[in-house]
C-alpha cells in the first residue's frame, strides 16, 4: 500500500481498515483517495466514481460504513462548492461571451 501520510486530504486510521472481500471488489484506500480528489474537483459523486472506475453505489456504501470516509467526503464537497461559487461569481461579475449569429 502506498504511504498516504503526507496526502493533502487528511484521512483517519479507520479508513485503512482491512476488509475480507475479494481484492477486485475492494474500494481500497488508494481508490478512496482518488475518489475524494475527483469529488473535490467535480462535486459529482457519479463523475468522481466514474473517474476511479467504481460504481457510485460502492462509494455510498463506503460512506455509510466509515465515519472517517464520510467526513472526508463532506470536506471534498465543501472544496467543490467553493470552486463552483468562485466560477459562478466570475460569470456573474464578468459575464460570458457568446457568439451571436
Amino acid at each position: 500500500m502506498t504511504d498516504l501520510s503526507n496526502h493533502p486530504i487528511v484521512l483517519h486510521s479507520d479508513l485503512f481498515a482491512e476488509h475480507e472481500r475479494a481484492p477486485q471488489t475492494q474500494f481500497v484506500a488508494e481508490r478512496q483517495v482518488a475518489f475524494l480528489e475527483a469529488l473535490a474537483v467535480t462535486g459529482s459523486v457519479r463523475a468522481a466514481a466514474r473517474r476511479v472506475k467504481v460504481s457510485h453505489q460502492t462509494c455510498y456504501r463506503a460512506r455509510r460504513g466509515s465515519a472517517a470516509f464520510g467526513r472526508a467526503w463532506d470536506a471534498a464537497l465543501v472544496v467543490a462548492r467553493a470552486a463552483a461559487e468562485a466560477k459562478l461569481a466570475d460569470c456573474a461579475m464578468n459575464g460570458v461571451e457568446e457568439e451571436v449569429w
